[in-house]
């Protein structure tokens, strides 16, 4: 069985290195040495696309590089490292160390058992008033507007079967949000609660967040929105892996 773990990332070169070397170590000792990592660079300043070809790349010969051309945001750029993988199982996760590696081997299982798509969540977005307003704004919209099973809850830190990727990707795109666009698949569904882990790096805003979940609920409630096109992917440059198992192939 293969596996293909997309990684969003942009100008987010420090910690990188030391996420590809956990991840992969994880993925192996859980017996899951067919794998592949796709990182999405989404228009990151030359000095971390740089790094990315003069470092990671020698470093981790399970890497292909996805370079976006122009930034199009995490959504946009998730999606077309979804488009790229190759494996029965495709796992997503963030670039910022806040997602917890060794979480990878229980998700990757729980589709094993018959899900379809899977999230991990944790309760750090209700640490503070305003993280918990933009939470409980994000699982309304999506419990009430996008039919989300009650007490079900998504993030960026996921995995899903292969059917259901391909799925989503053929299927309808008022707005580019896949785990919007996954929903309407009708897909099994579950959830992994872990406890928070601090981020490296930057910070979650509440407006950003909230105009994200409007355009949400505007662009999915539209009537039509069932018959909208299938995601358009931006245009990219793909840089392969300098080694892969010869089943990735």
């Amino acid at each position: 069985m293969t596996i293909s773990l997309v990684i969003p990332t942009y100008n987010a070169s420090k910690g990188l290195g030391i996420l590809l070397e956990t991840t992969g170590q994880i993925l192996e000792q859980a017996k899951y040495s067919e794998y592949e990592v796709i990182l999405v660079d989404d228009g990151s300043e030359e000095e971390h696309r740089h790094f990315i070809r003069s470092t990671l790349m020698q470093n981790h010969p399970r890497l292909r590089i996805l370079f976006l051309q122009g930034n199009h945001g995490q959504q946009l750029a998730t999606i077309t490292g979804i488009a790229h993988a190759r494996g029965e199982i495709i796992l997503t996760m963030d670039d910022d160390m806040e997602h917890p590696p060794r979480l990878l081997p229980e998700l990757i299982q729980s589709i094993q058992e018959g899900n379809d798509l899977t999230y991990v969540i944790s309760d750090i977005l209700y640490a503070s008033c305003v993280r918990k307003a933009g939470a409980r704004f994000r699982d309304m919209v999506f419990r009430r507007m996008l039919r989300v099973p009650a007490g079900i809850r998504v993030s960026s830190f996921r995995a899903m079967n292969r059917t259901l990727a391909e799925a989503v990707l053929a299927g309808p795109c008022p707005w580019p949000y896949f785990s919007a666009m996954a929903v309407r698949q009708n897909p099994r569904i579950a959830n992994i609660h872990t406890e928070s882990t601090p981020r490296t790096q930057g910070r979650q805003r509440l407006l950003p967040l909230s105009g994200l979940l409007v355009k949400i609920l505007l662009y999915y409630s539209l009537p039509g929105a069932g018959n909208a096109p299938p995601v358009s992917l931006p245009p990219h440059t793909l840089i392969p892996p300098t080694q892969l198992k010869e089943n990735l192939q």
